[in-house]
């Protein structure tokens, strides 16, 4: 009889835990099943991913050497300048995010972080640097990106500051072509096409996004400045340039959705093919190998167990696909952190772990308010909660 209720309390127990698991895990339940169904629809029925309409880099670069032309040779930046751009367009980030002392080269300056218009000076800087050649894979961060150990909190450039550039050009154009100059309107396009140069081909999504908002605004002030200018060619390129960069360099919800889908069960090889295809934005193939890292957060068997060991080869695999990108193994050393991270917590010997854990102390706390609201949130093991944690914080 003893046997029979100790049998009995053993199922019990099984059976809520079990119950507390899946309770714990039940976003990341819900998140597989939608991943699920997306993964099958990224194949042919729904959210899917057209590799064919961001495979244009060699177009867009095509275009942007033609219509560069009149700026005449575009000459490295030289280290003064540099500094100074640095210090300029960096943003300090969140006060989670890894510090940005320990990620640029240089201090930033106070209108980086300020909202006011740019000085004549600085304005005068960045129309300078915009007109120099392209810069190398991560400019302006310093080697081994301060070691985070978090991906996602990596600070990036200062949005509004550039988006200022790009109006101060545009009502420059503006300006000349009341008066009837549009080689001058032309110019200030040019100048703003040329800076979104500086962005673009980097391996960080923010940055091609930043490229991307640049390369689209100084196409459309072109066509407008050249239509006037009786230039119809050139209206043409800007017209071509505009709605490719709007294309080949889109890295929002839909996209990522699709990645995600795929990275659901890391033996499919779809994401392996992105990372090496280099006729692909250095950023997109960079977000496959962020997506497989996520993708643990879909499976509701990785959540409950630990990230299983082909995801492990596979991202391994992939971070030896994005080699030709100069410095991504910066970025990746980084993601497989972070998947050692959600397994068990292996970041804690790493010396950036408490700011990993203040980026997501508040999804952790939602996690724990969510466990320890259940009757039975003893149960629910540690390893579960923290994968949970991991989790809210990154999706």
């Amino acid at each position: 009889m003893t046997s029979i209720r100790s049998l009995r309390f053993k199922l019990l127990l099984s059976t809520v835990l079990v119950v507390a698991a899946a309770r714990t895990t039940g976003p990341a339940a819900a998140g597989f099943v939608a991943g699920d169904s997306a993964r099958r629809s990224a194949t042919g029925t729904s959210p899917s991913l057209s590799l064919e309409a961001h495979r244009q880099t060699a177009v867009i670069h095509a275009l942007q050497d033609s219509l560069l032309a009149p700026l005449g040779n575009l000459t490295d930046t030289d280290p003064v300048t540099l500094r100074s751009v640095v210090a300029l367009t960096q943003h300090a980030g969140r006060p989670s995010d890894t510090p940005a002392a320990a990620v640029w080269t240089v201090p930033p300056t106070a209108a980086s972080a300020s909202s006011d218009s740019l000085s004549s000076a600085e304005y005068g800087l960045l129309r300078h640097w915009a007109r120099s050649a392209p810069m190398a894979s991560l400019w302006g961060y310093r080697e081994g990106l301060g070691d985070p150990a978090n991906p996602w909190a990596l600070p990036g450039r200062a949005w509004p500051l550039l988006m200022r550039y790009a109006k101060r050009n545009a009502q420059s154009a503006d300006s000349a072509l009341m008066q009837g100059a549009p080689a001058v309107a032309m110019e200030r396009a040019l100048e703003t096409i040329a800076a979104a140069r500086h962005f673009v081909d980097q391996p960080t999504a923010a940055d091609m996004i930043v490229g991307r908002a640049l390369l689209v605004h100084g196409a459309d002030l072109l066509a407008r400045a050249a239509r006037q200018g009786e230039e119809p060619a050139t209206v043409s390129q800007a017209r071509r340039l505009s709605q490719l960069a709007r294309s080949v360099y889109a890295l929002a919800q839909p996209e990522r959705a699709a990645l995600n889908a795929l990275a659901v069960d890391p033996s499919d090889g779809r994401l392996e093919q992105i990372t090496a295809d280099r006729s692909l934005p250095n950023a997109l193939r960079m977000a496959a190998i962020e997506a497989v890292v996520i993708g643990a957060c879909l499976r509701t068997r990785e959540v409950l167990m630990g990230a299983a060991e082909d995801r492990r080869r596979v991202l391994t695999r992939m971070s030896l696909g994005v080699a030709d990108i100069p410095r991504a193994d910066e970025l990746t050393r980084a993601y497989r952190r972070a998947l050692e991270a959600f397994d068990n917590d292996g970041l804690a010997s790493h010396p950036n772990v408490a700011r990993t854990r203040a980026a997501n102390r508040d999804a952790a706390r939602d996690a724990n308010r969510a466990v320890m609201a259940m009757p039975v949130q003893w149960l629910v093991p540690a390893g579960v909660r923290h994968r949970y944690a991991f989790c809210r914080s990154v999706i």
